[in-house]
């Protein structure tokens, strides 16, 4: 019986993983930019002081790597 899972060659999925981390990459790059671009209205909206704004893109970041570690215990794993 087979697990449902096509056979792909060595060489096709080194690329596709490579391929889906630097796009994961650049996503969390991306992410952080934004929050970083929408600090002063989030600082205005909620009235912190300056001193605040690197915990929440501290907080953002760690969310990030949170939802990202839950998301890759959460999917199936696959044998060889």
């Amino acid at each position: 019986m087979t697990s449902g899972y096509a056979a792909a060659t060595p060489h096709t999925s080194k690329g596709v993983i490579l391929l889906l981390s630097c796009t994961a990459q650049f996503m969390v790059v991306l992410d952080v930019a934004i929050v970083n671009v929408a600090l002063p209205s989030i600082q205005r909206d909620l009235g912190i002081g300056q001193s605040t704004l690197p915990w929440i893109v501290v907080a953002y970041g760690l969310m990030l790597t949170t939802a990202a570690g839950a998301n890759a215990s959460t999917s199936p794993a696959r044998s060889p």
